[in-house]
């Protein structure tokens, strides 16, 4: 188990977990490089892990002239700084240089904890996302739609500011047709009454006639009978053709008066149907200004429906919109979290830069001094040389001064030992 802050530990996963999500993902690790762990797969396996994740290439941060050691130094940096973001201290370059397979299976397996919470947390930004831009391209579309109702609207608009005018130009022709219909009702209700007058006037004509016939009948009966009278009653016939002639001024009188009554008649008849035309030509005129009037009525009911759909999508958008926040608070707090990540990334990048300008600086230092060094060496080989030489003379001439002291103190001994016996002998005599 792997502590990552102290409180949370995360599982270690099995070799073959690790080893099998690894390659999923397209980096080769076999379970035996996890049990028998090597410098060199380990590397080249680091330095993958340290291109996907933090986007750091180790061979960026050396130069062309490099050592293996500048090497795993540089790698063993960027790794333990990459560790070091997911809580983990205690990586060491003795785990880069000699691998324990405990040790770096748990190190593993908070990579691949990190990796699998990184891909849960890209997949939900990254389907925010697609949500996002579905969302645009609808709104897009509704602003589309939104403005071909609106150009729409504004064309019935413009069409009925026309036919207002048109309107109001046909209302005042009807209040205008309106008084001369009401005069003519008038007018037609008083000829309406005048041949009503008229026809009475025709019938008691006929009535008369057909009692000027019977007259004329009679008439002629007594104008027959008179025949027979002229001989019999000369002045009874006189008497009667007197009152005939007198009768007959009558009826001439009353015929002419009747000649001149039906001639207003029909002048008055010529002139109601002249007024009957002229009544049909303005009730057609009613007639079609009442279709034009049904077809404004069906505009105004076109323009309200197109009104009452413009509010309804204006309420789509609304609450598209709501959600179109909702979906965007998400998403600020989605890129907020981005930001910080690809901020830590730099953050990464830029320290790595540094370590690596550090590395570069320190590389120059541990060059220079590499170089003094074997100056130095140099000297102190020549020196050492030199000593060496000068202790071999020393050691010559102590050897010889030596031989010659150890000479002189045999000598010596041998000269005590005869003096010695010289006193014994002189002792004993």
């Amino acid at each position: 188990m792997n502590n990552t802050n102290g409180d949370f530990r995360i599982p270690d996963f099995s070799i073959s977990e690790i080893s099998q999500y690894f390659n999923d993902i397209q980096i080769s690790l076999t379970p035996n490089d996890l049990q028998k762990p090597n410098t060199q797969t380990l590397s080249t396996f680091f330095e993958t892990i340290l291109e996907i994740y933090p986007n750091l290439k180790v061979m960026d941060l050396l130069d062309n002239n490099f050592n293996e050691s500048f090497y795993y130094v540089a790698l063993y940096a960027s790794l333990n700084h990459f560790l070091g973001c997911l809580d983990l201290q205690n990586f060491t370059i003795k785990d880069l240089l000699n691998p324990d397979s405990k040790r770096i299976v748990s190190f593993l397996s908070t990579i691949v904890n990190f990796s699998m919470y990184r891909d849960s947390k890209r997949n939900l930004y990254l389907q925010a996302l697609n949500n996002l831009n579905e969302k645009d391209d609808f709104f897009a579309s509704l602003e589309e739609r939104k403005e071909n109702l609106v150009i729409k609207l504004n064309s019935i608009i413009e069409q009925k500011e026309l036919e207002k005018a048109d309107l109001e130009k046909l209302e005042n022709e009807i209040q205008k047709k309106d008084i001369d219909l009401r005069e003519l009702v008038k007018v037609d209700r008083k000829k309406t009454n005048e041949i009503d007058e008229m026809v009475q006037l025709k019938n008691e004509l006929e009535d008369l006639s057909s009692s000027n016939q019977l007259l004329r009948l009679n008439l002629e009966r007594d104008y027959k009978f008179a025949k027979t009278l002229i001989i019999n009653d000369p002045e009874r016939l006189l008497k009667l053709l007197n009152e005939m002639k007198e009768m007959v001024h009558r009826e001439e009188d009353y015929f002419q008066k009747l000649e001149f009554t039906l001639k207003y008649v029909n002048d008055e008849t010529s002139l109601l149907s002249e007024n009957l035309k002229e009544m049909q030509g303005f009730m057609k005129f009613v007639l079609d200004y009442k279709l034009q009037i049904d077809e404004i009525e069906a505009k105004n009911n076109l323009k309200n429906d197109c009104c009452d759909k413009l509010l309804r999508i204006e309420n789509e958008i609304k609450q598209t919109r709501k959600n179109y926040d909702i979906d965007t608070k998400r998403l600020g707090i989605l890129n907020n979290k981005l930001e910080n990540i690809c901020l830590k990334i730099k953050a990464l990048e830029k320290e790595a830069k540094e370590r690596r300008s550090v590395i570069n600086i320190k590389q120059e230092e541990i060059s220079k001094l590499q170089r003094e060094n074997e100056k130095i060496r140099e000297k102190k080989n020549n020196i050492l040389i030199e000593l060496t030489e000068e202790c071999n003379k020393i050691t010559i001439n102590y050897i010889s001064e030596y031989n010659h002291l150890r000479e002189n103190l045999l000598l010596l001994l041998d000269k005590i030992h005869d003096y010695f016996a010289k006193i014994n002998s002189c002792l004993k005599n």
